[in-house]
């Protein structure tokens, strides 16, 4: 029997319905606009090998809530320690390579014994504004489509070793391109910064925090109705 959800006023279980991808062998995407999303992931040390894993399931998450396509969204991906690399730009696809599978490959396919070190997000910032988010990079010119920036943390900027930026200070010409910024923080109030993740991202209520790594996912689903406005398409089940 085929069961067909509408959903004008949407429920928790329908969301996470969407998010994941549950269907009748069809796929299903949250966001029916299209945006340039980048999401920029702490791969320092303190994460560790078996909660590296969580991230990935939580950012593949993200990646299948929005509409990926050559013509819809574009999700981009960079990792930031102690160093900093673009797993994913906005010009690592073109025309039907567009997929969410394929980015999700990319996620799966990164190697967290070569990451390790420190907790420098404002490099993490700095190599989203000058190497990401940039026209010759692959953002897209058309002022229609949203650019949003979705940062993970599991701790506080470090900042008792190398020079480094305040947070709100190397956000700042991010923001004056356009681009909307959230952040996620995982950790007791002791390791995170909320105060400082504010000023970081575009407005307060932008910033997201959980205890553990087992909220990461479900904090997917917030964070993409925050960005989609609940946009989301009818879903089939089974």
């Amino acid at each position: 029997m085929d069961v067909r959800l509408v959903v004008p006023v949407v429920s928790w279980l329908v969301i996470l319905i969407s998010l994941v991808g549950w269907s009748n062998g069809q796929g299903t995407t949250l966001c029916s606009k299209p945006a340039d999303v980048g999401i920029v992931l702490d791969a320092s040390g303190s994460i560790g090998k078996k909660r590296w894993k969580q991230v990935v399931r939580f950012t593949q998450t993200l990646v299948n809530a929005f509409n990926v396509s050559d013509k819809g969204s574009h999700v981009a991906v960079l990792l930031y320690a102690t160093k900093t690399k673009i797993e994913v730009g906005f010009n690592t696809f073109s025309g039907d390579d567009w997929t969410p599978d394929n980015i999700n490959q990319r996620i799966a396919a990164v190697n967290y014994n070569d990451w390790k070190g420190l907790t420098y997000i404002d490099r993490g910032l700095k190599k989203a504004n000058e190497e990401l988010f940039t026209y010759e990079n692959g953002m897209r010119r058309d002022k229609k489509i949203e650019k949003i920036l979705i940062l993970f943390t599991d701790g506080k900027q470090t900042k008792n070793r190398d020079p480094y930026t305040e947070l709100k200070d190397a956000a700042r010409p991010l923001k004056d391109k356009g681009i909307d910024i959230y952040a996620l923080a995982v950790g007791t109030p002791e390791k995170i910064d909320v105060p400082e993740l504010r000023g970081m991202a575009s407005k307060a209520e932008n910033v997201y925090t959980a205890k553990t790594f087992d909220e990461l996912e479900p904090l997917a689903i917030r964070i993409t109705q925050a960005t989609c406005d609940i946009q989301l398409r009818s879903v089939s089940i089974d």
